[in-house]
């Protein structure tokens, strides 16, 4: 009911709709995308690691703490990201770190795209550039190419200091990318 819903509202066609089903079965997609608590998400990997080798696995978590009375603090792994542990976890998949600082509200809303931009990072360039073209239509923003996937322990922590300003100053923040000086015509 969810997947016709989704599929009506974003005229989605052909032989690719959205379905509903069991985590097996969304492993079998072309990109798979783990979509769950930072807690779990290792968890979730080991159970599916057969059915993700090959397949693009999108990582979006970030493990963060309760700091002190102004927020959150970052959490990071032994391997120093979620996304470098489920690397490890399934080393035949093309593991790619995207929408740790998405705004949840933003992301559980399908009828209208967030506002951010969202930096993702992975070891397969084609596999990052393939998330940002299934993926970016989601934002009003841009998605960036964002490096290795060493570069998810930063892209995570940061996830962290966006919670805990809207934490403190009550509002939605997100992520854009300026330029900070502006071309010269």
């Amino acid at each position: 009911m969810i997947a016709t819903s989704i599929n009506s509202e974003l005229s989605i066609e052909g032989p690719n709709p959205v379905t509903g089903g069991s985590n097996l079965d969304a492993a079998a997609c072309e990109i798979v995308i783990l979509a769950t608590n930072a807690e779990y998400i290792t968890e979730v990997a080991r159970e599916l690691a057969p059915a993700l080798n090959a397949k693009i696995v999108v990582s979006m978590a970030a493990r963060i703490r309760p700091g002190d009375d102004r927020g959150f603090q970052p959490d990071p792994p032994a391997a120093g990201s979620i996304a470098a542990e489920v690397a490890h976890i399934v080393p035949e998949a093309l593991v790619v770190a995207a929408l740790q600082h998405a705004p949840a509200k933003g992301l559980g809303n399908i009828d209208i795209p967030f506002e951010a931009d969202v930096l993702v990072c992975g070891d397969d360039a084609e596999a990052v550039q393939t998330v940002i073209d299934r993926l970016g239509p989601i934002s009003t923003g841009t998605f960036y190419d964002a490096g290795e996937l060493a570069n998810a322990t930063a892209i995570e922590a940061m996830t962290s200091v966006l919670i805990s300003l809207n934490v403190r100053y009550r509002n939605r923040f997100s992520v854009r990318l300026l330029p900070a000086i502006a071309k010269q015509p």
